[in-house]
């Protein structure tokens, strides 16, 4: 059967998905501020406000579209592999077909994990805080573990599969996309082994520097799949760019 081209326009290519990835995560900590109505200690702490909703439901979508993103699947030659695959094969003869495998399949297995860590970090909430007393829990303890693998998805994305889309391609876009990904990998990293760091530690967080910091993550996170999406006019060239209509 034959898709009108009605039907065919209501498929998200994977450029629409990275933009609405970008723009939901990016949207995010004005959304739950303005209906929470404060600036929250953290944004995860939003579901426990009338923000609740949006967070949660924000978190579900992100994660749908992760889940449902298909990346790139380069097809890698025996000739392409490092000297450890070659070493491991001579002791697992499968070693170089997995590798090969694995490459190929890496984008999506990585946005699959990313979906789902955002659905969990949806449905554990974080610890209920009063007067800056949040007791540590199992739940919100998932509820850190999925942030973190969510977030680290996105440091995957940046570092790696966008970056390598963007490495051998020449033009003022692509080497702008590139030193993006870069500023938003390290970013995010930096701010990810901060709030670890402070949170093993105990170490007393003044005021709202927590939402801040979460924020300026979730911005870098977003702006990343933003502008990998190329519907941006700076961040391609126009031979690149996708257009909306």
């Amino acid at each position: 059967m034959e898709l009108s081209e009605s039907n065919e326009s209501l498929v998200f290519d994977y450029h629409t998905i990275r933009g609405l990835i970008g723009l939901i995560t990016m949207l995010l900590p004005l959304v739950v501020s303005i209906l929470a109505s404060k600036i929250v200690d953290s944004i995860s702490w939003s579901y426990y406000t009338n923000a609740r909703d949006s967070f949660v439901g924000s978190l579900f979508v992100i994660g749908a579209f992760l889940i449902s993103y298909k990346g790139h699947k380069p097809i890698l030659h025996q000739s392409d592999l490092g000297e450890f695959w070659k070493w491991m094969n001579k002791f697992w003869k499968g070693a170089i077909n997995f590798r090969i495998w694995e490459r190929k399949n890496e984008e999506d297995l990585v946005s699959w994990v990313g979906g789902v860590a955002a659905w969990i970090t949806a449905i554990c909430p974080t610890a209920y805080c009063i007067e800056k007393d949040c007791p540590n829990d199992p739940i919100s303890s998932i509820h850190y573990i999925g942030a973190i693998i969510l977030f680290s998805t996105t440091v995957y994305f940046c570092l790696v599969a966008f970056r390598s889309q963007v490495i051998s391609k020449i033009g003022k876009g692509p080497k702008k996309r590139k030193t993006i990904y870069l500023i938003c990998g390290w970013g995010i990293t930096a701010i990810m082994l901060g709030l670890i760091v402070m949170n093993t530690a105990n170490i007393r967080i003044i005021g709202n520097i927590t939402f801040w910091t979460e924020t300026v993550a979730l911005e870098l996170f977003g702006f990343a799949w933003l502008i990998a999406s190329q519907y941006l006019p700076y961040f391609t060239d126009e031979k690149e760019r996708q257009r909306l209509f």
